[in-house]
């Protein structure tokens, strides 16, 4: 629940190429590509959260579209971020 302390979990499921549902740092979204996982913080009861994955595996333009960060160049400032990880 650290703000900027994210588990490598998180880039090993981007990577994978799921959806991951977060829960952790509250600052996530400086971190991720733009609408790349489900943040639990923000829906705040494990019921909707259920019904928010529910719509999602069952919807698939709504899937598709936590998937378009990967079709396109990612934002400039994230990109900037993190150009001290390029090895």
């Amino acid at each position: 629940m650290e703000n900027d302390f994210i588990s490598d979990a998180l880039w090993e499921a981007l990577y994978a190429g799921v959806i991951p549902i977060y829960y952790g740092a509250k600052n996530i979204e400086q971190y991720v590509p733009p609408k790349s996982l489900v943040t639990f913080l923000k829906i705040g009861k494990e019921a909707e959260a259920v019904d928010k994955v529910f719509q999602i595996v069952q919807n698939s333009s709504l899937w598709e579209t936590y998937h378009e960060w990967r079709k396109g160049p990612l934002p400039s400032v994230w990109k900037q971020k993190f150009e001290f990880a390029k090895t």
